[in-house]
């Protein structure tokens, strides 16, 4: 049975290595003390270069800085570039700030620390429950029913009660948008009519919201057809799981609880629906699965998990030989994915014999002048994955670089 790691899509990073082309007049930047523990910087790459050679250390480029990126002077004149595929910086009064998805209480809003997007929750009362917006552009959504004031943990708002007492809405944020969940906590509770569908005010000047019919991801687009705001498919699950092998047979299935993270998503084994949705007449109408919510197997807490974020050139996604017509872009909102052959007979988390494959998109910065002769992956769940690409220039190449 293959290797069974957990890969996460928000830690993510490419690290390629260009041999630098020397330019004549470099103008040394000013450089830390070999005893200085800040990290060296220089404004230019000219500058980066030759003080990298000279302090023996690397040495980044603050011009080349960004959400994703982080690019660095090699003293052996190479060139490294840290390429994360979600966002782990983002600017903040006029520099930049690294993410922090912390909630504080601003006015009569909740907002985040520090995230790539304008991010508002509601403080409580009929407002937009959340508001995002991003370069110019404002997407906002509100609850059908005038909201409680949330109890704030982290990076959730939590509102208690908002389909009587058995239902709360948790609003997350994350580093380039947001998740909204709802959590059904009781048997009872499901039953309640108002489950059946919820319409939420949807507000989206200048952009059509629409689901794409191949994948069923709702994007917001701008008239030109530009993505700006997209949220993978929406899912609900309950929260059963397999049992491990240490707590039984290793071919067991049999649900139990447990105490679930909404940001982790379903676990190896929780029963899993998609969520119906449909975008007319300003409003967002979700319609939950109701097998799964009224099923006597169900073990509750359900979670109802729409997740928003911006449109990027970077991606990420799951297929499964088990759910073959399941899709899971960007793992349909949970932080990792099992990779592998999984096998119910060898491990009891594996539910149903499946081969899992993950597939990655990341956008390449610009080596222009550079050509790329080597390239390598790796991934840990303590450790980001990665790509190495040792690359040099292609006047060094004799025509053979691609």
């Amino acid at each position: 049975m293959l290797r069974r790691s957990a890969w996460s899509a928000g830690l993510l990073v490419v690290l390629l290595v260009a041999a630098l082309l020397q330019l004549p007049g470099m103008v040394a930047a000013p450089v830390a003390r070999a005893d200085d523990t800040a990290p060296k910087t220089a404004a230019t790459e000219e500058q980066a270069v030759k003080a990298a050679r000279e302090s023996g250390e690397p040495v980044e480029v603050l011009a080349e800085r960004g959400e994703t990126r982080t690019v660095r002077a090699l003293p052996n004149g190479r060139m490294q570039v840290e390429q994360h595929i979600q966002p782990i910086r983002t600017r903040k009064g006029g520099g930049w700030a690294g993410i922090d998805t912390t909630l504080h209480r601003s006015g009569e809003a909740i907002v985040p620390g520090a995230t790539t997007v304008g991010l508002s929750f509601s403080g409580g009362g009929s407002g937009p429950m959340v508001q995002m917006t991003r370069a110019g552009r404002k997407l906002a959504l509100t609850w059908p029913q005038a909201l409680p004031e949330p109890t704030i943990d982290g990076d959730t708002a939590t509102y208690k009660g908002v389909l009587g007492d058995g239902v709360d809405l948790q609003l997350r944020a994350q580093a380039d948008g947001f998740a909204h969940t709802l959590v059904v906590k009781t048997a009872e509770a499901a039953k309640d009519p108002k489950l059946a569908q919820l319409a939420l005010a949807l507000s989206a000047p200048g952009l059509s919201v629409a689901q794409e019919p191949a994948g069923g991801v709702l994007t917001a687009k701008t008239a030109s057809g530009s993505g700006v705001f997209e949220a993978p498919s929406p899912m609900m699950w309950d929260s059963s799981k397999a049992p491990s092998q240490t707590q039984g047979s290793a071919t067991a299935t049999t649900p139990q609880t447990r105490a679930m993270d909404t940001g982790e998503g379903p676990a190896e084994g929780a029963k899993t629906a998609p969520v119906k949705i449909a975008v007319v007449g300003g409003k967002l109408t979700l319609t939950p699965d109701q097998n799964l919510l009224t099923a006597p197997d169900t073990t509750f807490p359900v979670y109802i998990d729409p997740v928003w974020g911006t449109t990027k050139a970077s991606a990420w996604g799951m297929v499964s030989s088990g759910y073959p017509s399941q899709s899971y872009y960007k793992f349909n909102g949970k932080s990792t994915e099992g990779v592998g052959r999984c096998e119910v007979a060898k491990d009891g988390n594996c539910v149903i014999n499946q081969t899992k494959r993950l597939f990655y998109k990341v956008a390449l910065p610009s080596i222009k002048g550079r050509a790329a002769t080597s390239s390598r992956w790796s991934s840990r769940r303590t450790r980001p994955a990665l790509m190495t690409a040792t690359t040099t220039p292609r006047s060094s190449c004799g025509g053979l670089c691609s």
